[in-house]
Formats: C-alpha cells, sequence, structure tokens
C-alpha cells in the first residue's frame, strides 16, 4: 500500500505538505501548482488515505450523519440524499443516512450517529418548514435540508419554492391552459406562501391575471375533495397546479368522476 512518505519523496514536497493536500486543507497554506502536483502523484501512485489513522491524529472521523424524518420514503427525495453524498464523497467524508418518524425513535437514532463518531449532522424535513432543531444536537455542527430554522441560528439549504411554482404553472399555461387553478395546503409550511407566489407571478407575467376564486388551500382526504368538487363546479377550471401529490388526488378523483381524462380534457 502507498504511503504518504512515498508520495511526498516523488512530488519532491514533505510529508506535511501531502498532509495538507490529501486532507483537503491546502486552501491558503499551499501553492496551487504544489497541491495539484501531489494530487497527480497520489492518483499515479494509487495512494487513499487512511481514515482510521486519520481520525486518530485529528479525533475528526469524516463521517456526517444525515437524519431524515421520512424523507428516504417520499417521491423525488433520493435526488436529496445522492446530492448530499456525492458533495460529501467530493470533500473526502462518508454519510450515514438514518429515517425517523420525527417523535420517538430521534433521540435514538442521533445518540447512534454521536456514537460513531460523526463529525457534524444535516438534518432534513420532508418539505420546506420552519422547523426546531432537536435538543440533542444543538451543540452539534448542523445544516438544515428543506427546513427553516425558528431560532434563525441554523443555516439551511432550501429549494427555490417561487421557481418551483413558476415552472409547473408555466407549463399548464404552454399546454394551452387559461383557467388555472391551485389547490394550495392549509398547513403552515413555508413551501405553502412562496408556491402561491410563483403561481401569481407567472400568470401574471403571461397576462392572465390571478384570480382568487381559482385559489383554495387544502388538507386531506374527504374536505379535500369536497373544496376541489366545489372548485370544478364553481370555477370550471382547465389546468391544475396542485402543492403536491396529496393535493392532486381530489383532482384526479374530481376529473374521473365527470369523464373527464387528465391529459387531455384538463391538464
Amino acid at each position: 500500500m502507498t504511503t504518504m512518505k512515498q508520495v511526498a519523496q516523488k512530488a519532491g514536497v514533505s510529508v506535511s505538505t501531502v498532509s495538507l493536500v490529501m486532507n483537503h486543507r491546502d486552501a491558503g497554506r499551499v501553492k496551487a501548482e504544489i497541491a495539484e502536483r501531489v494530487r497527480k502523484t497520489a492518483e499515479e501512485l494509487g495512494y487513499r488515505p487512511n481514515p482510521l489513522a486519520s481520525s486518530l491524529r485529528t479525533s475528526r472521523t469524516h463521517i456526517l450523519g444525515f437524519i431524515s424524518e421520512e424523507v428516504a420514503t417520499t417521491p423525488y427525495a433520493g435526488g436529496i440524499i445522492l446530492g448530499a453524498q456525492d458533495a460529501a464523497s467530493r470533500l473526502g467524508y462518508i454519510m450515514l443516512t438514518v429515517s425517523t418518524d420525527g417523535e420517538s425513535d430521534e433521540g435514538t437514532e442521533i445518540a447512534a450517529l454521536k456514537r460513531y463518531g460523526v463529525d457534524g449532522f444535516m438534518y432534513a424535513k420532508m418539505s420546506n418548514r420552519i422547523t426546531h432543531v432537536p435538543n440533542a444536537l444543538k451543540d452539534s455542527p448542523v445544516v438544515l435540508v428543506d427546513a427553516t430554522d425558528a431560532e434563525g441560528r441554523i443555516p439551511s439549504v432550501e429549494p427555490d419554492e417561487i421557481m418551483i411554482a413558476k415552472d409547473a404553472t408555466n407549463r399548464l399555461i404552454h399546454a394551452g391552459c387559461r383557467r388555472i387553478a391551485y389547490i394550495g395546503c392549509s398547513e403552515p409550511m413555508i413551501a405553502q406562501d412562496l408556491r402561491k407566489e410563483g403561481y401569481r407571478r407567472a400568470l401574471e407575467e403571461a397576462g392572465i391575471g390571478y384570480d382568487e376564486r381559482l385559489v383554495i388551500d387544502v388538507l386531506n382526504n374527504r374536505p379535500a375533495l369536497d373544496e376541489v368538487r366545489e372548485l370544478f363546479d364553481r370555477e370550471n377550471p382547465d389546468g391544475f397546479f396542485c402543492f403536491n401529490d396529496a393535493r392532486s388526488w381530489p383532482v384526479y378523483e374530481c376529473a374521473a368522476r365527470r369523464g373527464l381524462s387528465v391529459g387531455k380534457d384538463i391538464s
């Protein structure tokens, strides 16, 4: 197995320089051309850092914990996890992912990750919302994913909800729809207000205009079905932008009861 000393000898630098470069701590400390030479030499020799040895020297494991509240079971969430994993890998980290129900087993999973000595945590929610970081994480480095810290202290990575809504609404406009309804969520979520705003902007930019009568915010199941049915009868929409898949179900149900085909009679 190739050692750091061998890389240093071939690259003509010190072992400490190789250590800085291979542990991604060379910025501002090693000249760029030297760092590049070290990386090329390491690649040619097939050098791979020893994570265990590194953790013993630095008290850092280069392990990150990704805690998902049902994120791992939701559509498209795999992209969030893979994106985090790819970024971690590029920086020399590995990622451990656990899924929780947000309540009973969350503390258990956090404790398990801490026993592995993770260097930091990503704490993800199922949809963009204001959240409180668990007390068990408050003394650890944390980044929120698809959520905003209620106390405004924790950095976060969030989707561009306005652009999401504009893109969805514009697709309906380009499909020829002119009476586009918004089926929103009546629960308090950041995504709700921002998606409604993106919907409004797309309509106004297309010269259609925002019509409050085409907007409803619903929960789930029977109450949502009743409100969507009333919207069908009252406003006769030809397109629907739904906050999420749960809000699209009553649209499909109402369309089927009227003999309408989604994608043909309505969009």
